[in-house]
């Protein structure tokens, strides 16, 4: 009895829960259980929160998305273009190649920036349609 008297945050508890009726332990069992109104409001704001902030992520995602396929080009180092050909395939026999003036002048790419040389080869390579 001395000793709840001397601690008076637990004498209010031992208070409180002899008030009540019940006793500590019970009190700390209820509480793990209880699913109170602060939780409610917690759970609704966060939902809400990730209502409103999904359409503005989705529309970034889908601008960045627009943005690359509008330029529908990339760089030679994007490409892994090289001058020589890989077997075969070289540039003279891509869909995407646009020849130059002659047959061995560098042409220009519908993919690959810059100038690119009829015996090259990227990754982009697509064999013309026969």
């Amino acid at each position: 009895m001395v000793s709840e008297i001397i601690d008076p945050i637990k004498s209010v508890y031992v208070y409180r829960s002899l008030y009540k009726g019940t006793t500590m332990s019970k009190i700390n069992e209820d509480k793990d259980k209880v699913f109170t109104r602060r939780d409610l409001l917690k759970g609704t704001a966060m939902v809400v929160t990730g209502l409103m902030i999904a359409p503005a992520i989705a529309i970034g995602a889908s601008q960045t998305l627009e943005r690359k396929v509008a330029k529908a080009t990339m760089t030679k180092s994007e490409a892994a273009y090289q001058d020589k050909p890989l077997g075969n395939h070289q540039c003279s026999n891509c869909a995407h190649f646009i020849p130059g003036a002659s047959p061995k002048a560098n042409g220009t790419c519908e993919v690959v920036e810059g100038s690119i040389t009829p015996h090259g080869w990227c990754v982009v390579y697509t064999p013309k349609k026969v």
